[in-house]
């Protein structure tokens, strides 16, 4: 690595060209399901007949992975090297989501920038959103929006839309906590809501809680007038950032507005991210996983999210909305927020 200048550190070319190719590796034994079984102690050999792949290279493969990543460990066996995939792997805490994420979900669009960056609308394209699926399947994971359950419980709300619930997490633990919850989400991508829907069936919770698939657009012909009537509140989780790159007729002020014509004078918790591309940003260590968020953005055409309170209050100002609770927090190198806005 190299200083940037400003005390933070940048990868060289020969660290960006191993980063791919190890990127590339790790991804590999995840999709095909190599680094579970290895979780679960199965033999390199076994698993390469297994899988009709040649053992040497394999192990090869693995080997390198093993070197260059703490996401396979190499422990010593009576018969020699042996391998396993490391407890951050499965212990569940968050490698493969990040994997389905930005290696599956997102790498698609970035090895296509040339057509991304000459028609960003049609970006979206390019996602694979069977691995942006993955990365939620059967409510992988808990919701990332612990304040909104909190105030739900405070508020007194009973019947809570979330718009683009993904894998209905948020709305699964809530259903699960508060037994006389009950919840509607939406969300474009169908194989994330079959993967929902899937989860509360296992977990009983479908009589309480349904998962449509739809756009936000069309959200007054998927509810009734009488459905929307029924809700108390709304929840937009990572979903405003998707309309970041501004584009005429959608932009985050037009997603607010579409939502207050349905819902007026409604309460919505909004949670999202304050993004650092284009941003003063002299901690590039810090906030590495926001960049490579806001790059991602970048590549699904979505643009890169305000990056502080201030941005985002003038925003609600000009959709006509008013900002009552503003929580902000940093983990993980993102600093996040819940926005409780009156519609």
């Amino acid at each position: 690595m190299s200083a940037d200048g400003r005390g933070g550190r940048r990868l060289t070319v020969l660290d960006a060209l191993e980063g791919m190719y190890v990127a590339e590796a790790v991804d590999f034994l995840h999709r095909e399901g190599i680094l579970a079984e290895l979780g679960e102690g199965a033999d390199l050999t076994a698993l390469a007949a297994a899988h009709g792949f040649e053992a040497t290279a394999l192990a090869q493969l693995v080997e390198y992975v093993a070197l260059r990543c703490d996401v396979v460990e190499r422990v010593a066996g009576a018969d020699g090297a042996r391998y396993a995939a490391s407890a951050a792997y499965r212990d569940g805490s968050g490698t493969a989501h990040l994997l389905d994420q930005y290696a599956g979900a997102f790498a698609p669009a970035l090895r296509r920038f040339g057509e991304v960056l000459r028609a960003p609308d049609e970006a979206g394209r390019f996602v694979d959103r069977a691995r942006h699926a993955a990365a939620y399947a059967d409510g992988r994971g808990r919701s990332n929006a612990p304040e909104v359950r909190a105030l739900v419980g405070e508020l007194g709300i009973r019947t809570l839309l979330d718009v683009g619930c993904g894998g209905a997490q948020l709305l699964a633990e809530l259903a699960a906590a508060q037994p006389q919850f009950c919840g509607i989400g939406i969300d474009a991508n169908p194989a994330v809501v079959a993967s929902a829907q899937r989860m509360l069936v296992e977990r009983g919770l479908q009589q309480r809680v349904e998962v449509l698939c739809g756009d936000v657009a069309a959200l007054g012909t998927l509810l009734s007038a009488a459905r929307r009537a029924s809700v108390d509140a709304l929840a937009a989780v990572s979903v405003a950032n998707a309309f970041a790159a501004g584009r005429p007729g959608r932009t985050i002020e037009d997603f607010l507005r579409t939502l207050q014509a349905l819902f007026p004078n409604r309460f919505l918790f909004v949670c999202d991210y304050y993004g650092r591309l284009g941003a003063v940003c002299d901690e590039p260590e810090r906030f590495r996983r926001t960049l490579l968020h806001d790059l991602a953005q970048v590549a699904s055409g979505e643009g890169v999210p305000p990056p502080n309170l201030d941005a985002w209050r003038a925003i609600y100002e000009r959709a006509g909305c008013t900002l009552a609770i503003d929580i902000e927090d940093e983990s993980g190198g993102i600093a996040r927020f819940v926005h409780l806005v009156q519609l």
